[in-house]
């Protein structure tokens, strides 16, 4: 997910290593919320999208910046489209 954070965080002076810890908390996020056949479910897809603001929100307060929302939206997007990407 590092990839999927990486460009909007580097615009805002992310360094790497925050820009991992990000995507690492979004790797558990999403993990959390699997169950068999997920990406054919709205509400673990709800779920996850709620999960993921939340990180995003808790990024943005710890760093001093905010997202736009197009930004917000498109990082949660990258990030759901790469996690059913890469389902077995």
């Amino acid at each position: 997910y590092f990839g999927c954070v990486c460009e909007t965080l580097a615009h805002y002076g992310s360094t790497q290593d925050s820009i991992a810890r990000v995507a690492i908390a979004i790797n558990e996020q999403i993990d959390k919320q699997k169950i068999r056949d997920w990406y054919h479910n709205p509400d673990v897809l709800n779920r996850m999208r709620g999960d993921l603001d939340d990180v995003i929100y808790d990024y943005e307060d710890e760093h001093g910046f905010q997202f736009s929302d197009d930004e917000h939206e498109a990082i949660i997007d990258r990030c759901i489209e790469t996690a059913i990407a890469n389902e077995d």
